[in-house]
């Protein structure tokens, strides 16, 4: 993965993504960061300030079968993309981890051995995408 801080105007963000195209790691932040209650409120201008390439994800969100992680002040939310397409109002990705430190413990989607307060996170269409409460 790729290592991006990012200023979004009222803090600092690291990225993770594949994406190596500027335009369409801002568009990937910007979506990723309007899934983050903490960050969506406060998003403003941005301005990419360095950039690591070929870097891990830190050690616990490793061989998560991730896509992006996402990390500002103190929260860490590990996201899979679901699709190729990403658009500014892409509501197709699965948060593996949330703001709030939980795990996602969807047998479809995340990692069933890990379980949550609240079982899901809230995803558009949950039903259609997955079939773990029917189970």
């Amino acid at each position: 993965m790729n290592k991006y801080v990012i200023d979004y105007e009222y803090g600092l963000a690291d990225f993770y993504t594949e994406a190596t195209d500027a335009k369409r790691v801002e568009l990937e932040f910007r979506t990723a960061a309007s899934c983050c209650f903490g960050i969506r409120k406060s998003l403003g201008d941005y301005k990419l300030l360095k950039t690591y390439s070929d870097v891990a994800l830190p050690i616990p969100y490793r061989d998560r079968d991730a896509t992006h992680f996402l990390s500002h002040n103190r929260d860490e939310i590990l996201f899979r993309r679901l699709g190729d397409e990403v658009t500014d109002r892409d509501l197709s990705w699965w948060k593996l981890h949330d703001e709030h430190d939980d795990w996602c413990s969807c047998k479809e989607m995340g990692s069933p051995e890990l379980t949550c307060s609240v079982h899901h996170f809230y995803v558009p269409e949950h039903d259609q995408k997955c079939d773990c409460l029917r189970r």
